[in-house]
């Protein structure tokens, strides 16, 4: 995690770094992205980056995070809001994440890598991260259904259909009236058969 040294940085300066490393990052996999490659961008001395965080995994873990709260940020937005059903808080759900995938691309990325990657130093941190969001979903899903016993194997699901539809790029090229009709129907797919589980 970032020493004291990189959280006293002026705004300006940690932004810069923290936008450089992003793109290292998101870009490259894991064993190809370079410490060098991110202080050579910015002009810094290499060795001043280690004087913020001990090592690259380090880095790593700590951009992985700093992605993360982004996305939950826009999760909770959307899940504290009212909805009728799970269809209609799926949609919305879906559409603040999409809006998140072209807002903070290099972010996405980095969340895509880790969350893709076999890398076993990876399995804790990928852990956490689908642990955040299964409970948030579980959550939501909770006040949205009334059999309590399809809770967790339905917050599964949803959170299994989300990432797929993202991860895959398809809606990249298409019209944000496309994504909505495309996420409209997988939602229609997922839960308009199944009127037990709108409470």
């Amino acid at each position: 995690m970032p020493s004291l040294t990189f959280r006293n940085l002026p705004a300006s300066k940690k932004h810069a770094f923290t936008q450089m490393a992003f793109e290292e990052f998101a870009q490259k996999e894991y064993h190809e992205a370079s410490i060098s490659n991110i202080v050579r961008n910015l002009d810094i001395a290499k060795g001043s980056v280690y004087q913020y965080f001990s090592n690259k995994f380090d880095l790593f873990s700590y951009l992985t995070l700093q992605a993360h709260e982004k996305l939950i940020a826009i999760q909770q937005f959307v899940d504290a809001r009212d909805h009728n059903d799970l269809g209609s808080w799926f949609i919305e759900r879906n559409m603040a994440l999409v809006k998140f995938t072209k807002e903070f691309s290099n972010e996405f990325e980095l969340l895509c890598r880790v969350n893709n990657s076999r890398n076993i130093q990876f399995l804790e941190l990928k852990n956490q991260l689908r642990s955040n969001e299964l409970n948030m979903i579980e959550s939501k899903v909770t006040t949205l259904i009334g059999d309590q016993t399809k809770v967790s194997d339905l917050s599964f699901v949803i959170w299994s259909v989300m990432h797929s539809y993202l991860e895959n790029g398809s809606y990249k090229k298409e019209s944000n009236d496309s994504i909505i009709q495309n996420i409209t129907n997988l939602s229609q797919t997922m839960f308009n058969n199944n009127s037990n589980l709108n409470a």
